[in-house]
């Protein structure tokens, strides 16, 4: 078949329609005129495959990246950063309609990031057959990389060192992650690992880290168990000078420069006074409820789990942050015990996770 991509979906895929029905295709641009081949029907849409590129359209471009277009890392690399947050704006404000079913949601323009390469404090990274990187556009095929260009500065070099961790293991590891430990250029390495540990694999990491000086730390988990080595943490801001620790394989936003953009919207929204009770629900270590419980009263942060609960109360404790205080635990039952103790709060911030806060709700209502 032979059409014209009028959009980006959200994902990896360009949008033609043709004869009524949409088609989701791969390694397409806004504006490319080509010729696919349909590989999946679905009824009123179908997944299909570009075999010819006939014209290119203006926003297209030569990735920076020499692993595309096998990685599947990057699906957009190939479109002007222009023309990916144009779709962004897109699929957030067609998400709104046709899922949330709120026809007059105003969607504000994107914050962007003051960089498009180089932010990344954090990589995920899949491993196979004892080599490490991201798994091929739709399959489970993995493309090894030597290096990224989203990862920050002060990672180059890592990646290397993490496949060179995994094939020194005994442990079986299906999942590394390379971060930044937070000061100049050292990193550390958090290991997913398949069954039990292997104990020889002490030695091999003690080994590992003396011979890589910016290596600082290493943490292995499996289901039941955990072995770190060094100083498997990493230091996050927690604004202004504050650095708090979290242990290596942690969550925490992986562009520290977006990150401050979305604290200071979070600030402007929530117009907290001096004299306000805000809840922080789905608190994470503390990025948004120390920055509030600086002009708030009173901030109660709600977090599940618990590690990063208890960083963020250490933080608190150490740093005289008295006026946030850390709940570890659901935010559903946490608002239930709420609303039967009759207590009230005049501003609550969610940063829920990717499945949303519909539990939260009801209680967060009433």
């Amino acid at each position: 078949m032979r059409g014209r991509v009028e959009s980006l979906a959200y994902g990896p895929h360009g949008v033609v329609r043709a004869g009524g029905k949409v088609y989701f295709v791969r390694q397409t641009a806004p504006g490319d005129e080509i010729e696919f081949e349909v590989r999946e029907e679905h009824g009123s849409y179908a997944f299909a495959e570009r075999t010819a590129l006939l014209e290119p359209g203006e926003t297209r471009r030569q990735p920076p990246c020499e692993y595309l277009p096998r990685c599947g890392g990057c699906p957009w690399q190939h479109v002007t950063y222009e023309a990916q947050i144009l779709a962004k704006e897109r699929a957030v404000g067609d998400l709104l309609r046709r899922v949330g079913g709120l026809g007059a949601a105003q969607v504000l323009p994107i914050l962007r990031s003051p960089r498009e390469l180089g932010y990344r404090r954090r990589l995920s990274l899949r491993v196979e057959g004892r080599r490490v990187g991201y798994f091929a556009g739709g399959s489970h095929e993995l493309v090894p990389i030597a290096h990224c260009l989203l990862a920050a500065p002060g990672l180059d070099g890592a990646i290397p060192v993490a496949e060179e961790w995994v094939g020194s293991l005994a442990t079986t590891v299906k999942r590394i992650e390379v971060a930044a430990a937070g000061t100049e250029d050292r990193f550390v390495l958090a290991a997913q690992a398949e069954g039990s540990f292997a104990p020889a694999d002490d030695d091999a990491t003690a080994v590992l880290l003396r011979r890589h000086p910016r290596l600082v730390g290493a943490a292995l988990r499996g289901r039941g168990w955990r072995r770190s080595w060094g100083d498997a943490e990493t230091r996050v801001s927690a604004g202004g000078d504050c650095l708090l620790s979290l242990a290596a394989g942690s969550f925490v936003q992986v562009n520290e420069e977006a990150n401050r953009a979305m604290v200071a919207v979070v600030l402007d929204f929530a117009r907290c006074a001096p004299a306000d009770r805000v809840l922080d629900l789905y608190a994470g270590f503390g990025n948004l409820a120390f920055p509030l419980a600086r002009i708030a009263a009173q901030v109660t942060a709600v977090e599940r789990d618990p590690g990063a609960a208890a960083a963020g109360r250490e933080h608190a404790r150490s740093h005289g942050h008295e006026r946030a205080t850390f709940v570890s635990g659901d935010v559903a039952p946490f608002l239930e015990a709420c609303g039967r103790r009759g207590d009230r709060y005049d501003v609550a911030v969610l940063d829920p996770p990717r499945s949303g806060a519909a539990e939260a709700a009801r209680e967060l209502l009433r």
